[in-house]
């Protein structure tokens, strides 16, 4: 009874095993492989005198598959694609230039459904994953859903006979993107700029104003359909000043609803991100003007100029911003030098009974040691987390500049604790000026101090910041072509 049992689970096993394989069909020699009826006779030899077309002209091999979505087993639609594509290989050996468009799915059950273009070697380039993939949820499915399959795989096809006809085909890929050095500013994966213009913007990226190594970034974009700017304020983590998405003239003709190229429709999208800026956020009116602006500018005076303006108002508003910085910290130190005179003024004050015993005088020093007493109180530690806080952000410098900044100021505040204790002693000795005390000169201090990563400081603690006739569907041999696995794949 046991060996029975057994022997049951085996088979039950082995017919599970055997109903889950893929059945990959032998070529048909057709153009259109219809094992799924999709089609009528008259529409499969529509599709395939248009395919016959290119073949004769070009030798690009496209063949359109249509099958159950039983056949595809236990396999992915991709597998089962690339193990179709190697079975009936499409396009010619030398070139590699075929493709293949399956649709696998019942006119009845919903589910499970699947479509695929997958591309040979010699096709990626002009025909890439993300344009396949367009060419599919954008044309196809909406068709395929509403059950007109014969529209949509005719859209379809006239979408990948609008490209594969194109320059590139058995060559090496117009848009390959090339693995850059880590050190480089301008990143052009679209190749949108020539060489020269790249020399150009990396010269004017590695300014000062750019000490955090913003980049320029291009990608292809084939979604843009018209030329738009987005502007928005950088943050600590962001690695891009300027990205732009580039579709370099692939658009939907509305008359036959399928996928063309034409250089006169390439379109940009542009993000700019950057500190160093005058545009108002909260003004969201005056900055789509601004937006408008730079994508009016890119249809008129073309990406390159747009991308040099940018980059030279990030470094305007820099050194404005530098100008603000300077000030600010010079009147700290400013404080330091009023310090070192009203010493000197006190020093002699002792020798003088009577600038010693003037009210006014006295005062007029009171109420200026007062303020300074307040600023030393709040000195070594609130002035430095202020600037680490305010300033890190607001003007970007190298990491030996903050240094040097803040042991100026840890040593202005010193000298200005040494000089308040001094006049203290030189010349407040009065019960009219007990209320002052001693300044600062009865508190500890202790100087600032940095490291590699973050800036540490102390006053008895510490602070660290942290992508047409009825044989044109016959006699279709497979060329030998290979297929790297290209293309997209969506769900109907």
């Amino acid at each position: 009874m046991k060996k029975v049992i057994i022997l049951i689970l085996i088979f039950i096993n082995s017919t599970s095993f055997y109903s889950q394989k893929a059945f990959i069909p032998e070529p048909t020699l057709k153009v259109v492989s219809d094992f799924e009826n999709l089609l009528t006779e008259e529409e499969q030899n529509s599709l395939a005198n248009d395919i016959r077309k290119e073949y004769d002209a070009n030798s690009n091999q496209l063949m359109v598959v249509a099958i159950p979505t039983a056949y595809l087993g236990n396999l992915t639609i991709e597998d089962y694609t690339q193990q179709l594509f190697e079975k009936w290989q499409p396009g010619q050996k030398n070139l590699n230039n075929g493709a293949i468009l399956i649709i696998a799915g019942s006119k009845i059950d919903s589910v499970g459904r699947k479509l695929r273009i997958h591309t040979g070697y010699g096709v990626e380039g002009i025909l890439p994953d993300i344009l396949c993939s367009r060419i599919e949820k954008e044309i196809m499915v909406p068709e395929l859903k509403r059950g007109n399959y014969y529209k949509a795989i005719k859209s379809g096809c006239a979408s990948i006979l609008n490209f594969i006809g194109k320059e590139n085909i058995g060559n090496r890929p117009k848009f390959k993107i090339e693995i850059l050095k880590g050190n480089n500013l301008v990143y052009d994966y679209a190749r949108i700029f020539s060489d020269e213009q790249i020399e150009a913007l990396e010269k004017k990226l590695k300014k000062g104003f750019n000490n955090k190594r913003k980049i320029v970034i291009t990608n292809l974009d084939y979604s843009v359909e018209v030329n738009s700017a987005y502007v928005s304020s950088s943050y600590e983590g962001d690695t891009s000043l300027i990205e732009i998405g580039y579709n370099p003239g692939y658009y939907i003709n509305t008359s036959d609803s399928s996928m063309r190229f034409d250089e006169t429709h390439k379109k940009y999208t542009l993000n700019f991100s950057s500190n160093y800026n005058e545009f108002d956020y909260r003004d969201f009116m005056k900055l789509l003007k601004v937006q408008d602006s730079i994508a009016y500018s890119i249809n008129n005076l073309g990406i390159n100029a747009v991308t040099n303006s940018l980059i030279d108002r990030v470094e305007v508003f820099y050194s404005k911003r530098i100008k603000k910085y300077e000030k600010f910290f010079g009147s700290l130190f400013l404080i330091t030098v009023i310090m070192f005179f009203l010493s000197q003024i006190a020093k002699k004050g002792t020798k003088n009974y009577k600038l010693k015993k003037n009210l006014l005088i006295k005062v007029s020093f009171g109420i200026i040691l007062t303020i300074i007493n307040l600023y030393s109180l709040f000195s070594l530690l609130t002035f430095e987390m202020a600037y680490y806080f305010t300033f890190v952000d607001f003007v970007a410098l190298l990491k030996w500049q903050v240094i040097t900044i803040l042991i100026m100021l840890a040593s202005s505040h010193i000298l200005n604790i040494y000089f308040i204790y001094k006049i203290n002693n030189y010349f407040f000795d009065s019960k009219l000026f007990a209320w002052l005390g001693k300044g600062s000169g009865d508190s500890t201090y202790s100087s600032s101090s940095s490291s590699s990563s973050s800036s540490s400081y102390s006053s008895s603690s510490s602070y660290s910041s942290s992508s047409s006739s009825s044989s044109s569907n016959s006699g279709y041999y497979g060329g030998g072509g290979k297929s790297g696995g290209g293309g997209a794949s969506s769900d109907w």
